[in-house]
């Protein structure tokens, strides 16, 4: 039983087919060469950051107005919401004329992946950072100069830092209240969002979260859009795509109108469209009744509903709001295939004028794809608003639209010179107050500290305690974990859930099932073909893949093995099969025994990777099932079924500290009642002869010797790798004598060979040898 109540147990996050044509004839619209031009002058001017802290009340946004359309919102405006338990009364509001007659100019202000970045305030590292405090001033400020906007956030808002989580499991008396609003909705409202877009970790805590939060922002007139969000059970289909309909608690689209200077309606649609790929990644039961279209089929019926059908709005511009990356021109070859389709998206719909999209963690602000529609995507965690200036005027035909050759974008930074909304603050702080008051919360405590420094290249005890905890509760040989944070850090001495928090940043359970040796090797090839760049001649470094995020490398513990990135891998960034690969890992043994390609182990790993995240375990060929043990593919636990909300890995992590408090787990990495790091540099990444420090042996398990002798003209020194067995063997090979630079004395050989009593040579025969100039004994790191 734990010392603490069982909230107190709870994690925190900080802080990822073939389409059927359905493509409807369209005016494909011209775009110049001179938008490139235009939009390179208007990035470089430098506008100034001031604070606004009563504008954002005071700027309003144009109504949004009821139509014969049953898609569009109702006319109720926002309201103007000043402490943390806002009602969700509304009052009125006006749209906002514009003076000049020729052009219209209205504004797309855009944010995304937010992820719980409400306060300007770094809870792991306890200093300033960016948050939506800092956004809030930067949309008023924005405001002031196009008085005729579009706000609009793209997804990914409910997960990621220790307040919201909080909110999300642990005080929920926000639900089903109409006074106390959730945090996050809160300050969308303060902000005035017109509309807001389902990301997918949005479904990370359930319906049960999500469909209240959901209700709260719809009485706000801020409607959730994702259009091909669908009901997987209904029988009537959407008459529009002909597929199931939307998911009835959301929208797929919503309009704003503005008053043009003839007295006319400017009609400007926002769709909403969401990553599809949420059943690769979410547990069944968080969206259950619910599946997902494609991006491209089911977003290019809405845009030819919204703009050219004569039964739907004929609106005068389209925004598409896409939680998605921009991804590759056919998101099909990508692994998960069609994660990212907002290129394809736009790719298939000229008729586009700008698009607002996500999920990727980039900052994005220039004309993309065939048809070089503005596309912007702001970069995660409340870094940077993005803004798109449209142009209206009126065509032959008398309508307004935009003027693709006038469009610019500009990405503002929010970052910590940027001054915070006062009133935002205000509105903020009891969430904020009571979230620092949690993470106080003591877990255990360490013996020394434990670092992210290095995680990605070498083995570091930060990863170990992952990997031991993961096999320690799931009963398990072997454990995979990725890097998730590169500023995490637990302190030695005393242990809160904040420290815990920052090392495991999401909300992942525990499973461990069966996999043969042949798997574990090709996941782990798998791993580490998409995550490095392959050595190139010259290279002091290990490079990565830029488009790999590190929670995509995964570490293995349990068993020892090496990884040479001289060889080409087997698998590509896209993770696909490289015809003419060739393997980067070896020696892969445990205990001294290679790694049989039959025979049967226990993997801890977690959720998202068994639900298929990162594409892992299809490479590998492994296929979940619950009914034969003796069979590939075995679940032999999971914490979620075990352990409900407390069996997520954070929280696993905060027992584990807990239970060595408590005297019930002993042995490594465990000092007394203490935790202590320890590493046993059960793998490392053999570098090329060019980037190896002369005078220095690298032994696979990650140590590295100090020769301590020169290499110049008159004695060449050359260090050799030549992996021979599971012991990870190297060769030196002398040519001349060997000059001591401590002493500049010149010694022979076997004078060398006493200086390291430590250090066993070898021949290629494994008999002990003596070392002898300019042959090639082999040497061990015993």
């Amino acid at each position: 039983m734990s010392i603490f109540p069982a909230c107190y147990l709870r994690p925190i996050p900080l802080d990822a087919t073939k389409r059927e044509g359905y493509f409807m004839c369209k005016k494909v619209q011209s775009r110049f060469m001179s938008i490139t031009v235009v939009s390179m002058l208007l990035l470089s001017t430098v506008f100034p950051v001031t604070a606004f802290a009563d504008q954002v009340n005071t700027i309003p946004s144009a109504n949004i107005t009821v139509s014969t359309d049953t898609n569009t919102t109702g006319t109720t405006p926002l309201a103007n919401s000043t402490n943390a338990n806002a009602s969700l009364a509304t009052s009125g509001a006006t749209s906002v004329a514009q003076t000049s007659t020729n052009p219209f100019t209205i504004a797309l202000l855009g944010t995304s992946d937010i992820h719980g970045q409400m306060m300007g305030w770094d809870y792991f590292q306890n200093k300033a950072s960016t948050g939506m405090t800092r956004l809030a001033t930067l949309v008023a400020q924005e405001r002031t100069k196009y008085p005729n906007n579009v706000l609009v956030d793209a997804g990914d808002e409910i997960q990621g830092t220790p307040l919201v989580y909080y909110y999300d499991t642990i005080d929920t008396s926000w639900m089903g209240s109409t006074t106390n609003l959730y945090p996050m909705i809160s300050a969308f409202n303060y902000m005035k969002y017109d509309a807001l877009v389902l990301g997918n970790h949005e479904f990370n805590f359930g319906l049960d979260v999500l469909k209240p939060l959901i209700t709260q922002a719809k009485a706000l007139n801020m409607p959730y859009l994702s259009a091909n969000t669908l009901e997987s059970t209904a029988a009537t289909p959407d008459p529009v795509t002909g597929d199931n309909p939307t998911w009835s608690d959301i929208k797929p689209y919503t309009i704003k109108n503005f008053t043009a200077p003839d007295g006319s309606t400017i009609k400007v649609g926002i769709l909403g469209l969401t990553t599809p790929d949420i059943p690769y990644w979410e547990n069944s039961a968080h969206y259950a009744g619910l599946k997902w279209g494609d991006i491209v089929t089911e977003g290019t019926k809405w845009v030819h509903y919204l703009k050219d059908d004569p039964n739907g709005p004929q609106v005068n511009a389209v925004i598409a709001a896409i939680h998605s990356g921009e991804g590759v021109a056919d998101p099909s070859t990508e692994n998960p295939p069609n994660e990212n389709e907002v290129l394809a998206f736009a790719n298939a719909n000229p008729e586009v004028d700008t698009i607002l999209c996500g999920h990727t963690h980039v900052t994005l602000n220039q004309q993309e794809g065939n048809n070089k529609i503005w596309m912007v995507e702001p970069k995660n965690a409340a870094t940077n608003l993005e803004e798109v200036v449209m142009n209206f005027n009126k065509n032959a035909a008398g309508k307004w639209t935009v003027d693709p050759t006038t469009e610019t974008g500009t990405s503002l930074s929010a970052s910590t010179s940027v001054s915070e909304d006062q009133g935002l603050v205000n509105l903020i702080q009891p969430y904020h107050q009571a979230t620092l008051q949690y993470l106080k919360t003591p877990v255990g405590t360490t013996t020394a500290g434990f670092n992210a420094d290095g995680q990605t290249i070498k083995d570091t005890a930060l990863m170990d305690l992952v990997n031991k905890v993961q096999m320690h509760y799931g009963n398990a040989q072997l454990s995979v974990a990725a890097p998730f944070s590169p500023t995490a850090a637990i302190p030695k001495g005393s242990v809160s859930i904040a420290d815990i928090s920052s090392v495991y940043i999401y909300e992942n359970y525990l499973y461990a099932l069966k996999v043969t040796g042949a798997q574990l090797k090709k996941y782990m090839e798998f791993s580490v073909g998409r995550y490095y760049q392959q050595y190139q001649p010259g290279d002091t470094s290990i490079n990565k893949n830029s488009a790999v995020p590190d929670y995509n490398l995964d570490l293995l513990q349990g068993a020892n093995y090496t990884v040479d990135l001289t060889k080409k891998g087997l698998y590509d960034v896209n993770g696909n099969p490289i015809s003419d690969g060739e393997p980067r890992i070896y020696n892969m043994a445990i205990n001294g025994q290679p790694i049989a390609d039959n025979t049967l182990y226990t993997l801890a790993l977690n959720d998202y990777r068994v639900n298929g995240g990162g594409g892992f375990l299809a490479a590998a060929g492994i296929v979940t099932q619950t009914t034969d043990p003796n069979a590939p593919g075995y679940i032999t636990y999971s914490s979620q079924v075990a352990l409900g909300q407390d069996g997520q890995v954070r929280s696993l992590m905060m027992q584990y500290f807990q239970d060595v408090a408590a005297g019930k787990i002993t042995g490594d990495g465990v000092t007394g009642t203490s935790v202590t790091p320890t590493c046993d540099n059960n793998w490392a990444i053999v570098q090329p002869r060019s980037s190896i420090p002369v005078g220095t042996v690298v032994f696979s398990n990650g140590q590295a010797l100090d020769l301590g002798y020169a290499n110049n003209s008159a004695n060449q020194q050359e260090i050799k790798q030549d992996v021979v067995n599971s012991s990870g063997i190297y060769i030196i090979t002398f040519s001349g004598s060997v000059v001591n630079n401590n002493t500049g004395v010149t010694l022979t050989s076997n004078e060398v060979s006493t200086l390291f009593p430590a250090v066993t040579y070898k021949d290629a025969k494994g008999n002990s040898s003596k070392f002898s100039a300019g042959d090639g004994p082999e040497i061990s790191s015993n």
